[in-house]
This record gives structure tokens, C-alpha cells and sequence, in this order.
């Protein structure tokens, strides 16, 4: 199972109970293998190789040259500097995707 199962969950209990306290989890929110979202799985995984890879690469070059520690300071700095330009790249993206032709 992948990681969005696993940081979504939170999410989704906790904007149903903010409409019905009582819900519990399991009334939320089941875990399990799913076979039926191999459009949005294909999707991802053409986003990550078209657009986020690059990101992830040029962090990581940006650590191991000693350039970037991890620190909250760090991190800080780079969604200040990188975040307008990542989100307009993706948002291209996503629009030239829902322009194509299926």
C-alpha cells in the first residue's frame, strides 16, 4: 500500500466527524488493496516522472552538496523560493493533460 492511504485517512475522519462527532473510524475510513483506481494510480505516476521527479532530484543534489540541511529554516527557504514556480509547472501540467485527447 502506498503512503496516500496512510495521510489521508487523518484527513477524511476528520472533515466527516466535523459533521457527525460521533463516527468513529471504522465507519471513516477502511484500509485495503485497491483494483479499481488504476486510471488515477497511472496518473500519479505520470506526474511524479513528468513534472515532481525533477524536483526530487535537484533537492536531493542540493542536500548531498552540503546546500541544504533538512532544517525547518531550510525547508522554509526553498517553499519561498520554489513553490510558485512548482505549482505553476504543475498546474501546466495538469492542463495540458485534461486538454488531451483520450
Amino acid at each position: 500500500m502506498g503512503t496516500g492511504p496512510v495521510l489521508l485517512a487523518p484527513s477524511h475522519v476528520t472533515l466527516r466527524r466535523a459533521n457527525n462527532l460521533l463516527l468513529n473510524f471504522s465507519q471513516n475510513y477502511s484500509f485495503g488493496k485497491s483494483t479499481k483506481h488504476q486510471r488515477i494510480e497511472a496518473w500519479w505516476n505520470i506526474l511524479t516522472e513528468g513534472q515532481t521527479q525533477e524536483w526530487k532530484v535537484y533537492f536531493s543534489e542540493l542536500e548531498n552538496e552540503g546546500l541544504f540541511s533538512g532544517s525547518d529554516l531550510d525547508k522554509s527557504f526553498l517553499q519561498f523560493i520554489y513553490m510558485k514556480i512548482i505549482r505553476s509547472h504543475i498546474h501546466r501540467f495538469v492542463a495540458v493533460h485534461n486538454n488531451h485527447s483520450i
